[in-house]
């Protein structure tokens, strides 16, 4: 069997074997990889990071005894830094692997499995007598550990370690380890592995020996463990984090065996600090950083302090000794995947979802980085590189640092300090305060305030970085980056390692294999060489780099090289590359976007770490301007629009400056107004805003909902709440409204519909299922459905409502059972299945929903339908048929046909109409209610089509100058009178009256992409992009085709500019429709057997 690495040509079309710096060129000297035979399934559920390890005593190095490359001669030079630790993957992977079970690890006696065939000459892989000094490069893949000899040309790695339960996750090497144990390893199953390096090398087996067992079986931890480090200076102690956001002490000295029994965690929102009772146990502290998982930790060169960086997108600083908080902030948004220390301990780098590098000080964020076109994956400082005419020291300190993403580049970058200007800044608002405790004085340490996580400060007020360099150096993502004295290393993912030497490293010796790759790079080079040696300056001009002087030796290596290789061979230069080869921005999913078939299956993608191309902070390519506007704007509005309750965000409000104008209730939280600004938030990673909504809402479910006299059902969930903040007692109390503030004083039937529809949408979102199965959800979902599948005097499977219950809240002749309602329903009923437990409580449920569900679908594809064919068959209606065969059910007189809908209804396309009744239909066309029936197919995908066809046909009327009319026609005159009652704010194509809303554009973009239509919902986006940041982002817009300002519409409505964000992710990454997007039951069979887009 072949390697994996014969498969790696240096020269992949694409990609080039050198990249330039200022000093010179960095060449890909060579390149690694694990052999492909010995990855098994749970390859591509692990990310292959890589640490390097330093081994000092000095014995006889013996190579393995069938290599077939030649070896370096270079000598393997000192490293400068004591302590390396692998940089840990994207939090947006999925990974796999089972806990490992109960056998105790004596030498190996859990791990077991054999190796695949070596890609050398056809012998495997052994590791004989390696005992001596030297440096290795150690790396995971699937569920195997590799360690290779970093200054070896070989590809093959000398030694792999199996692991047949679990799979490797983490690992660091701890170069001053004193009894041996200096290897560190971090399973899936939560467990921990110590061990020495050399004896793996030493012993020819396939099996991790004289390992010692932390965390066995998961019995302190069972979340994966995601990150490990060696403590520096702590006498063989480590820390481990983990998934649910635990950090643990543990010593290396101490029994692993000794369970200390750490109680509950009260709150899972504050940081805590908590020893073991006794001093044998093991571990011997637990931190609880954060609710959600961290990502990566990294101790400063001195150990004195530690970061931390997870998924809530906040760095966090703390005195390791003192065990206190010294410093927080936060990512511009999303998740923080990476951090590293400057080798003086002054400066921290991060890296995650936002596309962008920071660079921290210890007190605030210096300076954004932007040039990654997605995630930034890794972060590191070159310890080895020298800044020109300058000490290294004080504010005129200069660093080189590079920064890796799932972009597939490497960036460099050079940071001197007295360039960075920092502008005023003003004091956060809405810091999230955290908590720690660091007393020994009780066997349980007391919580005590310490410090305040700070929130991501404005785009215009942090200073700007352009990278040094910018090279792809993979075809897939990058997940570890280090820097030697002598080399950069990257890896990617998928486990292959590249080690680019440094300007004026010519020791390089070219195996013949690559022979013809060299050839080709070198006929790269000589070929820039002819257009001048200020090209290569230029261009760094063009990066807004400083010119230095050109280093001539290196058209002496060029020729040097061409001298060595055996046989080079004219290459056919004019070659296409294949669809992996190629750059990602070349394969945008924009503009190529079909029918999603499955939605299901495209969100899939998602989980196992794709991305949106959501035009981030950093998503254009160039990535040296700033991004649009729109999205900055809308970003930073939808931030300050969220509200606090104890720290922690639980919403956002109705309109981000309601102080400006009258009040009303546009400082509150709404359950439906919330919905575009979660979706938001779980696209960019932050679930935890959505989490603590969902909570929040649910507790307030269970207080007693009076109105007057009378109380309300036990499952009404609220229609907004708000927060009061006392400043002199410290406290926050939360006001809740269950319709008896709202206009009419209609209870919000919508409000637990959504809720349901957001929980599986989180669901989905984060794979995180045990907060819907939690007690308390399950309850609340079985308390929702209560009160919708109770059997009454209804002949019809639908809902009755209210005038007012929903989106539209005042009166506009919506009563009985309006199709808004009706498909948020049937949504809610199918989501609802999904989640609620098959347990005795949840059986009874779950056969109510069915039955429900399948009334329902028939019920409103046959009846609410309307296209032309079904129009002119109520035209013919015959009345007063009293038979049960009767053709008009519903007795609908002919006559009330308004006459509008004869001019707007097209021989192509149809729609469900807004209300069925007895002897009513109300014609009306409302798009809430007919993209919902899209999105839970409700709608068969014949009536989908039709919709949609209906959208484009009608598109001037429907849409206009600015997306989405909420209903139309206007109803006017007397009709408007009778209807409304005269209501000021509802008058013709105003508000609900036909006005248009931009927090439409979500659903409209959503249905688009089902339907496999995305140009119609770029069209509409165009549109609104045209008005709504220069309008102020309004909530709603008059006039027949929507050019007016709403006369009363605020400003900065949180939903118009939630939906604008929405939109645009959902269009550059359709997977996120998979959130709020089901499948068709195959089970309901369609009523209608014509085609739904009938034509003449």
């Amino acid at each position: 069997m072949t390697s994996s690495s014969s498969s790696m040509n240096p020269s992949s079309p694409g990609l080039k074997t050198y990249f330039k710096t200022p000093e010179g060129r960095y060449r890909l000297q060579y390149e690694k990889a694990h052999p492909a035979g010995i990855i098994h399934y749970s390859h591509g559920k692990s990310v292959s990071q890589l640490t390097i390890a330093h081994l000092k005593e000095k014995q006889a190095l013996q190579e393995p005894s069938a290599p077939s490359t030649p070896v370096s001669g270079g000598v393997v030079k000192s490293a400068a830094a004591r302590l390396f630790v692998g940089v840990n993957g994207s939090k947006a992977f999925s990974f796999g692997g089972s806990n490992g079970g109960s056998k105790t690890v004596s030498g190996a006696g859990r791990f077991g499995g054999t190796f695949g065939a070596s890609a050398g000459s056809g012998g495997s892989i052994s590791a004989a007598n390696y005992d001596g000094k030297g440096t290795f490069l150690i790396f995971n893949a699937g569920d195997s550990l590799f360690i290779s000899d970093l200054n070896s040309q070989n590809k093959d790695p000398i030694k792999c370690i199996h692991f047949s339960i679990s799979i490797p996750l983490c690992h660091a090497f701890d170069t001053e380890a004193k009894d041996g144990h200096d290897l560190l390893v971090g399973l899936h199953s939560g467990e921990i592995y110590t061990a020495s390096l050399r004896q793996q090398l030493q012993d020819p087996g396939k099996k991790l020996v004289g390992a010692q067992h932390y965390n066995k079986d998961g019995a302190i931890n069972n979340s994966r463990c995601t990150c490990v480090a060696w403590v520096p200076d702590g006498d063989g102690n480590f820390v481990s984090a983990h998934a649910d956001g635990n950090l643990y002490v543990y010593g290396k000295n101490k029994d692993g065996a000794i369970d200390p029994s750490f109680p509950a965690i009260k709150d899972p929102t504050q940081f805590t600090v908590t020893h073991a009772r006794s001093s044998k146990c093991n571990p011997i502290i637990r931190w609880h950083i954060s609710q959600g998982l961290i990502n990566n930790i990294a101790f400063s060169t001195d150990g004195t302090y530690l970061a931390t960086v997870g998924r809530d997108g906040y760095l966090r600083v703390f005195d390791y000794h003192k065990e206190h908080l010294i410093f927080g902030g936060k990512s511009y948004y999303g998740a923080l995947l990476c951090c590293a220390w400057s080798p003086d301990s002054k400066y921290i780098l991060t890296g995650g979802e936002d596309d962008l590098v920071q660079v921290w000080s210890m007190e605030e964020l210096m300076a954004w980085g932007e040039g990654h076109n997605s995630w930034v994956s890794g972060v590191s400082f070159d310890s080895y590189w020298a800044a020109p005419n300058t000490d290294g020291k004080g504010d005129n300190a200069m660093y080189r640092f590079g920064s890796i993403g799932q972009d597939t580049q490497l960036l460099l970058w050079d940071l001197e300090m007295d360039e960075i200007s920092l502008p005023l800044r003003y004091p956060p608002t809405g810091g999230s305060p955290t908590f720690s405790s660091g007393s020994n004085s009780a066997h349980w340490d007391s919580i005590t305030p310490i410090g305040t996580l700070q929130p991501s400060p404005s785009m215009r007020d942090v200073p700007k970085l352009s990278p040094l360099t910018v090279h792809r150096v993979h075809v897939d993502p990058l997940s570890g980056l280090i820097f030697t004295e002598d080399s950069v290393v990257t890896i990617c993912r998928e486990g292959h390692i590249k080690i680019w030497s440094r300007p004026g490293n010519t020791e390089i010796i070219i195996s013949q294999p690559n022979s013809d790759a060299v050839a080709s790079n070198v006929s790269e080079e000589i070929h820039e060489r002819t257009e001048g040696q200020e090209g290569v300056m230029d261009g760094v001009r063009d990066l807004g780099m400083r010119k230095v002087g050109s280093h001539s030796s290196l058209d002496t290596e060029v020729f040097d090289i061409i001298r060595r290789l055996d046989k080079p061979r004219t290459l056919n230069m004019d070659r296409h590359r294949s669809l992996d080869e190629q750059s990602l921005i070349e394969h945008s999913v924009v503009g190529n976007v079909k029918a999603v078939d499955s939605c299901e299956s495209i969100y899939s993608t998602v989980e196992m770490g794709t991305r949106s191309g959501f035009q981030t902070p950093a998503a254009s390519t160039p990535r040296f301007s700033e991004p649009h506007p729109m999205v900055v704007d809308a970003w930073e509005a939808l931030r300050r629009s969220l509200v606090y309750f104890r720290g922690q965000p639980v919403g956002t409000v109705a309109a981000v400056n309601y102080q400006s104008e009258e009040v009303l209730n546009y400082d509150q939280v709404f359950v439906r107004d919330f919905v575009p600004s979660a979706m938001a938030f779980l696209m960019n990673g932050e679930s935890y805003v959505v989490k603590n909504f969902l909570l929040k809402t649910l507790q307030l479910q269970s207080w007693e909902k009076k109105i007057d006299r009378f109380k309300l059902g036990e499952g009404a969930m609220p229609a907004s709440f708000k927060v009061l903040h006392d400043p002199n007692r410290k406290t926050d109390t939360v006001v809740a409204d269950f319709g008896e503030s709202a206009i009419g004083r209609v209870a919000p039937v919508d409000s637990g519909f959504w809720w349901i529809i957001l929980l599986r949408a989180y669901t989905k979102s984060t794979g995180d299922i045990s907060l819907a199965e939690s007690p308390d959800c399950q309850k609340g979902m079985r308390l929702i459905l209560s009160l919708c599948l109770s059997e009454g005097f209804d002949t019809f499977p639908t809902l009755l409502c209210a005038d007012g219950c929903s989106m539209i809240d005042r009166r506009m002749g919506i009563y009985g059972y309006p199709i808004e309602i009706q498909a948020l329903f049937f949504m809610a009923l199918r989501c609802a299945f999904e989640l609620v437990k098959h347990d005795t409580e949840g059986k009874e449920f779950i056969e109510r929903i069915v039955k429900r569900v399948h009334a329902l679908s028939y019920h409103i594809r046959t009846y609410f339908w309307l296209d032309f064919q079904q129009l002119n068959c109520i035209y013919r209606y015959k009345t007063e048929e009293y038979s049960n065969t009767a053709v008009n059910k519903f007795n609908v007189i002919p006559d009330s046909i308004p006459d509008w809908l004869f001019d707007f209804m097209p021989t192509r396309g149809g729609y469900f109409i807004g209300n069925v009744s007895p002897a009513r239909m109300d014609f009306r066309w409302f798009a809430l209610g007919n993209f919902f029936a899209i999105l839970s197919s409700l709608s068969t995908p014949e009536q989908s089509t039709a919709v949609m066809d209906l959208i484009e046909e009608r598109w001037e009327d429907l849409v206009g100058e600015m997306p989405l009319k909420i209903a139309y026609p206007a109803i006017e005159s007397h009709e408007w009178r009778i209807v409304t009652g005269c209501d000021p704010k509802n008058t013709r194509w105003s508000y609900h009256n036909g006005g248009s809303w931009p927090v439409l554009l979500w659903m409209l973009t959503a249905a688009c992409i089902k339907t496999g239509r995305p140009q119609v919902a770029r069209k509409a986006i165009e549109l609104a992009e045209r008005r709504l940041l220069k309008d102020g982002w309004p909530e709603y817009y008059d006039g027949k085709l929507g050019q007016f300002v709403g006369k009363q519409a605020r400003k900065f409505q949180t939903w118009s500019l939630a939906g604008y964000l929405v939109s645009k992710m959902m269009l550059e990454d359709p997977s996120h429709v998979g959130m709020i997007s089901l499948e068709e039951d195959k089970a309901m069979k369609p009523a209608l057997k014509r085609s739904a887009s009938w034509s003449c």
